[in-house]
C-alpha cells in the first residue's frame, strides 16, 4: 500500500451514483524517486495504477485486485518535484458478484496523464 507515505488523499467525493472525484498529493521526497530517477524524478506507471486501485478501495471500503486491464494509456509524465497534486475521476460500476467495471482518468493541472479501463474484484486468488 502506498497511501500515507507515497501520497495522501485530500478529497474523496461522490459526484454521481457511480462516479467519484479524488484529489491526491504526492510526497516528492519519497525514497522511490531516488531510483526513478535521481536527476529527474518520474511517477512510475505502476504507481499510477496503484493510486487508482487504492482510491477505489477507499471508495468501496474493501480490498481490491485488478482482474483485467482492458486499456491503459499513459499520456504524460509526472515529475513530483514540479507537480504534487493529482486529480482522479473514477467510475465504478458493479458488473457481477464481486466484480466492478472501472473507468478512470487522472489529470494534473487539468492535463490528462492516464486513462484506464479495467475490472477490479474483491475476490482473492490463491496460487
Amino acid at each position: 500500500m502506498l497511501l500515507n507515505d507515497f501520497y495522501t488523499i485530500h478529497l474523496l467525493r461522490q459526484v454521481e451514483e457511480t462516479l467519484w472525484a479524488t484529489h491526491l498529493r504526492l510526497n516528492p521526497k519519497h525514497r522511490l524517486y531516488e531510483g526513478h530517477f535521481p536527476e529527474v524524478p518520474v511517477l512510475p506507471g505502476v504507481c499510477m495504477l496503484q493510486l487508482i486501485k487504492e482510491s477505489s478501495e477507499a471508495i468501496l471500503d474493501c480490498p481490491l485486485t485488478y482482474a483485467t486491464i482492458k486499456s491503459c494509456k499513459f499520456l504524460a509524465m509526472i515529475n513530483p518535484t514540479e507537480t504534487t497534486d493529482l486529480d482522479l475521476q473514477i467510475k465504478l460500476t458493479p458488473s457481477s458478484e464481486g466484480y466492478y467495471s472501472l473507468e478512470a482518468e487522472g489529470k494534473s493541472l487539468n492535463n490528462p496523464f492516464i486513462k484506464l479501463k479495467a475490472t477490479l474484484t474483491t475476490r482473492t486468488y490463491e496460487i
